[in-house]
């Protein structure tokens, strides 16, 4: 065979098998459809549940790997499709309801992402995240283990790095009686609303919110009694009127004998009138 002719049927073949390496070696591609189909699949039902505290942002902190790294090649409305067909039932009534007129198959990805943030998330004031905390008891039938993993997690979720005087607050409001319910939440609104204006907040300023109510409230009962016994005055005295009563007695030389009886009579209060009975 011919030196040159055997030179190409060797340099034919050497490229034959580069390509074939290089195909053997470069990873499968899945299309589109091919792709959804796998990461429905891994992908798990979102269900808000905040007792368990099961937000969106921690069912999307969970699966947002498989929409930008596994499904990165997927288009826009694919997407969309897939978040949406992982929502639970009510939670899609839900957002649907809230975002009409607007079709969520038309919403863009981030842009539906953080509406269903808004929507599904805990609304819970601070104060109230940490009362709760600082309240949650372990069952007889619980491991203790997993009620340590429990308190690990409200603790985080309600940003227990108190100061002095935010832990102050909190003993003062969770150690109310059962009774103060109203009182409690006079002080629980004065911490949230100075909160969110970025005040720093003090137990003497929560008593004296707190004191301040209570005196309202006094006084308020007070003038309620006040009117009650000035009404009870205006009722007009009654005075006793004479009745006669008579019987009849054998032994008398007349037929019947009458005897004067002082009584305080039936009288009946109709508006402005008097009905004596």
């Amino acid at each position: 065979m011919d030196a040159k002719v055997l030179e190409k049927l060797l340099k034919a073949q050497q490229e034959h098998f580069e390509k074939m390496l290089v195909r053997l070696l470069k990873p499968s591609e899945m299309n589109d459809t091919e792709l959804y189909s796998k990461l429905v699949g891994m992908i798990g039902e979102f269900v808000f549940d905040l007792t368990s505290g099961m937000t969106f942002e921690s069912w999307l902190g969970r699966h947002r790997s498989y929409f930008e790294e596994e499904g990165k090649t997927l288009p826009e409305s694919s997407k969309v499709r897939l978040l949406l067909s992982k929502l639970g039932p009510e939670e899609y009534a839900q957002i649907e309801r809230k975002m009409l007129p607007t079709k969520l198959s038309e919403m863009k990805f981030d842009e539906l992402c953080n509406e269903l943030v808004k929507e599904f998330s805990d609304h819970r004031s601070k104060l109230l995240k940490r009362f709760e905390a600082l309240n949650v008891k372990c069952s007889a039938l619980q491991d203790i283990v997993e009620f340590g993993n429990v308190v690990n997690a409200q603790c985080e979720r309600a940003e227990m790095a108190l100061s002095i005087e935010e832990l102050k607050i909190l003993i003062f409001i969770s150690g109310m009686p059962s009774d103060a319910t109203s009182v409690r939440q006079v002080a629980m609104k004065s911490v949230e609303n100075k909160s969110e204006k970025g005040h720093t907040v003090t137990l003497k300023e929560v008593i004296e919110e707190c004191r301040a109510y209570m005196a309202n409230k006094s006084e308020a009962l007070y003038l309620v009694k006040e009117k009650m016994s000035e009404v009870k005055k205006e009722v007009p005295e009654v005075n006793t009127v004479e009745k006669v009563k008579c019987w009849k007695d054998s032994e008398s030389e007349n037929e019947s004998e009458c005897k004067k009886v002082w009584t305080k009579p039936n009288v009946k209060y109709q508006q402005n009138t008097i009905e004596i009975l």
